[in-house]
């Protein structure tokens, strides 16, 4: 009789990963700007209509050259066209 022993095979591969940092005391809620498309393709800006497309791009232009750019959400109508 011969009995062979090999030692236990390990599939993964260890890893020195870097500790965790505090995280931030105070965290600060980012803004959040909410662009409505209306089902008559009315844009609501924060619930504000927009009075025309260069409305549009000139807020959009600022909130780009913001230092801290808040969120912008697009929240359009289910059966607004695609091409409002």
């Amino acid at each position: 009789m011969l009995i062979i022993t090999i030692p236990i095979q390990n599939h993964s591969v260890n890893l020195n990963m870097p500790t965790n940092q505090a995280a931030p005391k105070n965290p600060v809620e980012p803004v959040v700007v909410n662009i409505d498309v209306d089902f008559d393709g009315t844009v609501l800006w924060n619930g504000v209509a927009v009075a025309n497309r260069n409305e549009l791009e000139a807020k959009l232009t600022e909130v780009a050259t913001q230092a801290d750019q808040p969120e912008v959400h697009l929240r359009p109508n289910a059966v607004v066209p695609y091409k409002s």
